[in-house]
């Protein structure tokens, strides 16, 4: 991958990159290793039918948390890495929109939720249950996401890296007590484990970032339109990812997700690979931006070349390792070896539309890029629903490959004309400029 050369020549720098680009994969390898464990505790302890109510519940939720802090993050990686002393704005922002819509996400999810799915037979129980569920995977998720990029925005990706491991050997901690010593086997009662989980380290994350400064409390109010611009691809890509599992609920019931839910969050959980590559280069891409596109064509290339790559091992390794998760998750989740070998090619796909995602995030064209999510994330989704409806889990298959393999043809096309059109700007200026010192 080309990386231009600093004072200290090319050579440094390119270590440098490649150095923290294993450190980041490193993480979330052990990270993802640690969330599989997790899954598969939580699998067996709380068994196929109470597994599966737990990942309906997730799936919305998984929607819901998109929505939370209404893209605040993407502002404070982008710009505290151009301009560091904007920190305590950026912060001050990202808490009181974190804060704000977290507060009336829960109330909503809080009240409607009880209305459609049981965990607990005691009306209250079943209430407080699923309130936990909610503040946990969409407020205390997104505070304890706030502090890892806090340190991705400064460079500090050792720390960034300490919270992302940290946090899931604690989830793999926590459900090792409460499902595999303890005997939890109802989702009412996970939610409240899992709810003290969280907030022991929202909390230490929240002291770990003190050190930075206090917040300025005020919104920006410029980057709130680039932060919903930023948000809306995650939710509706979140929505056309989740809605199989709401179609399959719908139409076969809890039973029937359970071993393709599974299947669907290993596959999930591996894309994460890519994600070690986009945590080292966002910061980099964003300050090449400055220069024009013309600037980034190098990053471009290596961060696509780096991405199928990724894509590819990650779909390898997860196709070959198929055959052993029902000995990790139990007998009784035997179907997801099929699913899992049919849906882990799709990451490869995953990678390439992502990578071409993030160029334009870096870039500022947020606009351009929740355009292209949000059509495509839409007909997914409708296309996903109705295969699935008709077909179930071929149907399933079907749209997932169908709705990948758009989304990385569209997003290509996109940056490529973008591109282009940057640089003919560039030649056309160039040629003015030469004109005029010429006369």
């Amino acid at each position: 991958m080309a990386i231009a050369p600093s004072s200290n020549g090319p050579r440094p720098r390119r270590l440098a990159v490649t150095l923290s680009c294993l450190f980041s994969t490193s993480t979330l390898i052990v990270s993802n290793a640690a969330q599989l464990v997790t899954f598969a505790l939580l699998a067996r302890g709380l068994g196929l039918e109470q597994f599966g109510l737990f990942m309906s519940v997730t799936a919305v939720t998984n929607v819901a948390v998109q929505i939370c802090g209404l893209g605040a993050e993407e502002t404070l990686v982008r710009r505290v890495a151009a301009e560091p002393g904007l920190y305590a704005q950026a912060l001050g922002h990202h808490l009181l929109l974190l804060g704000g819509s977290g507060l009336v996400l829960s109330l909503i999810l809080g009240i409607a939720l009880p209305s459609f799915v049981t965990l607990s037979p005691d009306p209250s129980t079943n209430a407080l249950a699923l309130s936990a569920l909610v503040v946990t995977n969409v407020v205390l998720v997104r505070v304890i996401l706030l502090a890892e990029r806090v340190y991705i925005a400064r460079g500090l990706m050792g720390g960034a890296n300490a919270i992302n491991i940290g946090f899931a050997l604690a989830r793999t901690g926590v459900a090792a007590l409460a499902c595999g010593l303890l005997g939890v086997d109802q989702t009412s009662e996970w939610a409240f484990w899992m709810l003290g989980s969280h907030v022991l380290v929202a909390a230490a994350c929240l002291l770990a970032i003190r050190r930075f400064g206090r917040p300025h409390w005020r919104i920006m109010r410029g980057e709130v339109r680039q932060g919903i611009y930023f948000t809306t691809p995650f939710l509706f890509r979140a929505f056309r990812q989740n809605i199989d599992f709401l179609m399959l609920s719908i139409v076969a019931g809890p039973e029937a997700i359970g071993a393709y839910s599974v299947a669907r969050r290993i596959v999930d959980t591996s894309i994460l690979t890519t994600e070690a590559l986009h945590r080292v280069m966002y910061p980099r891409l964003a300050r090449a931006a400055v220069g024009g596109y013309g600037a980034m064509t190098p990053l471009i290339a290596g961060l696509a070349a780096l991405a199928v790559a990724i894509g590819l091992v990650t779909a390898t390794a997860t196709w070959l390792v198929a055959p052993a998760m029902p000995w990790l998750f139990g007998a009784q989740f035997g179907a997801m070896v099929e699913n899992l070998r049919i849906m882990c090619w799709s990451v490869v796909f995953v990678a390439i539309h992502v990578a071409a995602s993030e160029v334009l995030g870096a870039s500022g064209r947020h606009g351009v890029r929740a355009a292209v999510y949000n059509v495509g994330n839409l007909l997914g989704a409708a296309v996903s629903a109705v295969l699935t409806y008709f077909l179930l889990l071929p149907g399933v298959f079907l749209g997932l490959y169908v709705t990948e393999i758009s989304l990385a043809v569209a997003f290509w096309i996109t940056l490529l004309v973008l591109v282009r059109r940057d640089g003919r700007r560039s030649a056309t200026g160039g040629v003015a400029h030469a004109a005029q010192v010429r006369s």
